[in-house]
């Protein structure tokens, strides 16, 4: 635990000489602390958006308001496989020292007692690109991109649902992978969609289609059911442990909702069984 504190305060140290540096060389002295502070913001939760690339991770929920605005993000931004994504909630901004930043103290409200979110975006390894969407900002909600210290971007908004709508478009524009997707990110990226399925409906969640191995298994050369077979056997056992867990849990929805499916057996799965094999995947 020393080690992981002091590897963190050695990286804080780097990322604020880095934001001095910029300022040295004549950019926005405000602008270079704001960069550093949402690079700090990604630093803290590295490791959680390490083992979740393409994915949007939240830092601290702590309602149902809190728990809905995260499930509204979620369904419609839709992430490049290279990029990490964190929502900063306002129990989140609550939990935060201050942070000292040239010219901070005449924002106004904090955003905890505004209630706003503010959501980071950059790749997964660099950070020298970072997008920020104010949910709302002081005045406005607004999308940002930082560069090196500079301001590339400063998209204003009239409601918080008019910016969110535009988030995915702003990612792709700054974040899109260059060249030809290897089979790696298509997976990734294919996978990360359909596991939003746990939480939120599929058909109103964004997806660039020509991406996903689901809607063109020719991508991966493989037939349309096994494309879909092996989506359900990498993303399932993530979400719920294991094939048995799966298993209870689609013969409680089918008891539930009675879909009049047949009763699933973890046997006769792995046997290929093909009315319980079709039961599991609808």
């Amino acid at each position: 635990m020393d080690n992981d504190i002091k590897s963190i305060e050695k990286s804080v140290e780097a990322i604020y000489d880095k934001a001095d540096k910029w300022e040295a060389e004549g950019r926005n002295a405000f602008e270079c602390g704001w960069q550093a502070t949402l690079e700090i913001m990604l630093l803290l939760v590295d490791r959680y958006i390490s083992e979740r690339p393409g994915q949007l991770v939240a830092m601290e929920i702590e309602n149902q308001d809190e728990w809905e605005f995260y499930l509204d993000i979620k369904k419609k931004l839709d992430l490049p496989p290279e990029t990490c994504a964190v929502l900063v909630t306002p129990i989140a901004f609550k939990s935060m020292p201050a942070t000292d930043i040239p010219g901070i103290e005449d924002f106004g409200p904090k955003a905890w007692e505004r209630n706003a979110y503010s959501l980071i975006i950059s790749d997964l390894e660099d950070r020298t690109k970072i997008l920020q969407a104010a949910l709302p900002g002081i005045k406005n909600p607004g999308i940002d991109v930082f560069d090196d210290g500079n301001q590339l971007v400063d998209y204003t908004y009239n409601t918080i649902d008019e910016c969110i709508d535009d988030l995915t478009k702003s990612t792709w524009i700054h974040f899109n992978p260059d060249g030809t997707w290897t089979d790696e990110l298509i997976i990734r990226y294919t996978e990360n969609w359909f596991a939003k399925s746990m939480e939120i409906d599929l058909r109103s969640s964004e997806i660039h289609q020509e991406f996903s191995y689901l809607h063109h298994p020719e991508l991966l050369n493989l037939p349309p059911f096994e494309a879909v077979f092996r989506a359900v056997g990498e993303v399932m056992p993530k979400e719920f442990g294991d094939l048995q867990n799966i298993v209870d849990a689609g013969n409680s929805v089918n008891q539930d909702l009675e879909l009049g499916q047949p009763v699933m057996t973890k046997k006769s799965i792995l046997e290929n069984n093909e009315p319980e094999y079709r039961a599991l995947l609808d």
